[in-house]
């Protein structure tokens, strides 16, 4: 259980990272686009959506560690459940549409 703590702190503190629109450097990074597409994006809106994911990912992992002290399996399949969605959704929204372009 303590793992399970360290790792939604540590989630916590990379969309506080993310949310602040610092996480736009690691992005274009990690990005293997060419450089005039990358300059069509809007990175820092892109890096306040990938926080938001990463709160709501720190609550799924919450939702299990509540699950845990209370031996009550449903909220550690509803966090897993959760979880599955987040990044399920977050994939789609990032890459549908022309959500985050300048």
């Amino acid at each position: 259980m303590a793992v399970d703590i360290v790792f939604a702190v540590i989630l916590v503190l990379i969309g506080i990272y993310f949310y602040l629109g610092k996480g736009a450097d690691i992005i274009k990074w990690l990005n293997t686009m060419p450089i005039d597409k990358k300059e069509r994006r809007d990175m820092v809106g892109l890096s306040k959506f990938i926080g938001k994911l990463f709160f709501v990912a720190c609550g799924c992992i919450i939702l299990m560690i509540i699950g845990e002290i209370t031996d009550i399996y449903q909220f550690n399949i509803a966090g897993v459940v959760l979880l599955i969605i987040d990044v399920v959704f977050g994939y789609f929204y990032t890459h549908s549409g022309d959500r985050f372009n300048k």
